[in-house]
């Protein structure tokens, strides 16, 4: 990220791709191609690279199923970043690191993702081979040092109206960065500190019922990042456009949570229902608290037996595990993950200005709305926007998608005084919507369940 004098957001660039009608081919590579070197040379991409540099390039490869079903071909298209896109980006860095350095894609998907059927689907080992016969230095590494495997007797029957599965988790040991990870302790500067005044009740993931007091405690706040990220001279956010159950919407600032090997460090809601909790929107009974335990047991080993059934109806499904607009908690943690990719240095410690810098390019060639981060609906937006500065640059893709950002704190929410992240208002920010209007979506990128109260000021917290 490099901040203009002032403060004043550096520029945000703004593409809108027309569609042709072929339904299997939404847009023409060639013009995907052209429009992310237009916006590339606007936000003077070519600046933030060093020659003979390194250069960490972060796409969201996060899973190519949900809980419960494999994602179809256009689902995967608004859940993945487009490989289009990637490709141009890792061209114009080779080219504008003077065809010398070294570039690592990196990504930490979600534990029990089979990252190696995403890329398949990706057609991403065929680009490393090209990447490789046309002399570019590129390296892919999955951050995660351990992931799940599936292994289920009963997967997504549907019987009774519910869909069943049965089934256990196991936890496998991988390589991981063979650089290795450093925590970064952001201290006094995370947004947890003087949040909560029970940070006890801080929790990751129902499947893990401890606490998280070990890495975030009054005054404490430790991730664990890849080192290579933070070796990096220019880190480059390629996250998709799509909402998200737990923050509204998901883009760079969300997209850099997959910059840590170990997600079960990072807070994503409160244990119990208000006014001290956020897991559930109400108080709920000992058999919905119980169901939702059964959905995954921890074993020894670190393995999980899974049990999850599933009512198929078309009503909206009771909210859980922080999937309202009530969580309080994870913006806090993408947020402060954004400050350490930004602000720390190799060693971990958190320096006054940047130590790298950012470059943000979001894909809504096709967006995800709905259900999302995992289960949205597709929609063909044509979408591309980038810039220098995270915050800004998710600003601008929010009013574009046609959303207000007052609900939806990721975005609105003030910003640590010594550690930037850009801006989420101001004449500059007006300026570009202002020359975009005609990109704006209409209607508005659908949120999940319960976030469109939020938009009427109604987000029940």
């Amino acid at each position: 990220m490099v901040l203009r004098e002032n403060n004043v957001p550096a520029h945000v660039a703004v593409r809108r791709l027309q569609s042709p009608h072929r339904a299997s081919v939404p847009f023409d590579s060639d013009d995907v191609r052209a429009a992310v070197e237009q916006i590339l040379q606007e936000i003077g991409f070519a600046s933030c690279l060093k020659p003979g540099g390194r250069t960490v390039i972060k796409p969201n490869f996060v899973a190519d199923r949900d809980r419960e079903h494999r994602l179809d071909d256009r689902q995967l298209a608004a859940v993945c970043t487009n490989p289009v896109v990637l490709d141009t980006v890792v061209r114009a860095a080779w080219q504008g690191m003077q065809r010398r350095g070294q570039i690592h894609i990196v990504d930490s998907p979600i534990e029990a993702a089979d990252i190696e059927a995403a890329l398949e689907r990706l057609h991403i080992p065929q680009l490393l081979r090209a990447w490789q016969r046309d002399g570019i230095e590129v390296g892919f590494f999955d951050l995660r040092d351990f992931r799940f495997t599936r292994h289920f007797w009963v997967d997504s029957v549907t019987l009774a109206g519910r869909s069943w599965n049965l089934g256990w988790l196991r936890r496998q040991t991988i390589a991981g960065d063979p650089a290795g990870y450093v925590q970064v302790d952001l201290g006094e500067a995370s947004y947890f500190e003087r949040a909560f005044r029970q940070m006890d009740r801080l929790r990751f993931h129902a499947s893990r019922w401890g606490s998280l007091r070990r890495w975030h405690t009054r005054g404490r706040h430790i991730y664990s990042i890849a080192r290579r990220v933070l070796q990096a001279d220019c880190v480059v956010s390629l996250p998709k456009l799509k909402t998200h159950k737990k923050c509204g919407l998901s883009l760079s600032i969300k997209n850099s949570i997959g910059f840590s090997n170990r997600k079960e460090w990072i807070p994503h809601f409160r244990k119990g229902a208000p006014p001290f909790g956020d897991e559930f929107d109400r108080r709920v009974g000992f058999s919905a608290r119980f169901a939702r335990r059964l959905r995954r047991v921890p074993l020894p080993g670190g393995h999980s037996l899974v049990i999850n059934v599933v009512p198929i109806s078309s009503s909206p499904p009771p909210i859980e595990g922080g999937n309202w607009p009530g969580n309080d908690v994870v913006w806090r943690a993408a947020r402060d993950v954004t400050t350490a990719v930004i602000y720390a240095d190799q060693h971990g410690t958190l320096q006054r200005s940047p130590q790298r810098n950012f470059v943000a390019l979001i894909d809504g060639l096709i967006a995800g709305e709905g259900q999302g981060p995992l289960r949205p609906t597709p929609r063909v937006a044509g979408l591309l926007i980038g810039g220098r500065e995270p915050l800004t640059v998710d600003t601008v893709a929010a009013r574009i998608a046609g959303l207000p950002i007052a609900p939806l704190p990721i975005l609105s929410a003030d910003v640590h005084p010594d550690f930037p992240l850009g801006a989420n208002c101001g004449t500059a920010i007006d300026q570009v919507l202002s020359a975009h209007c005609d990109a704006v979506l209409s209607p508005p990128l659908k949120l999940p369940h319960r976030w469109s109260s939020a938009l009427t000021g109604n987000n029940g917290r």
